[in-house]
């Protein structure tokens, strides 16, 4: 009779605990998470350094610049084609380089981008490849 009473008391116990797991589950919100193998932050800044953009997207692309067009409208990128020196942006969010001889233009940096860490500085964003977690800053630069 004993025992009866501990079983009992022990099923009770764990049908308790998943039932608190099932409501815990059932009502948490869900992580929004972006498809793709990669989750990768694009951020742009004006002249001024403001910031006008900053979203991750998941991707599958291997470099920089076909992340950049899979989400072409979003950003509104004005990128070239691939020139003496790689691949260069023209314009994100609305803001684009008029004068190629006086600027601004946009240049990119990253602080946790292999990329740019192997190379020292980091290249045309065609030969740059992205790894999950990365951040990019875009900023619209002049002298």
């Amino acid at each position: 009779m004993k025992n009866k009473k501990k079983l009992i008391t022990l099923l009770a116990v764990v049908a308790v605990a998943l039932g608190i797991v099932f409501l815990i589950k059932r009502f948490q919100p869900p992580v929004e998470k972006q498809p793709g193998s990669k989750q990768i932050t694009i951020i742009v800044q004006d002249l001024e350094g403001k910031e006008v953009f900053n979203k991750t997207f998941g991707t599958d692309a291997e470099y920089l610049d076909q992340l950049l067009e899979e989400h072409a409208e979003e950003l509104q990128l004005d990128i070239s084609g691939v020139g003496e020196y790689g691949r260069s942006i023209n314009g994100l969010c609305g803001i684009v380089t008029e004068d190629w001889n006086t600027g601004p233009w946009w240049v990119y940096e990253s602080e946790n981008s292999e990329c740019c860490k192997a190379n020292g500085y980091c290249p045309s964003v065609d030969t740059c490849i992205i790894l999950d977690g990365e951040i990019y800053i875009f900023k619209f630069f002049s002298y």
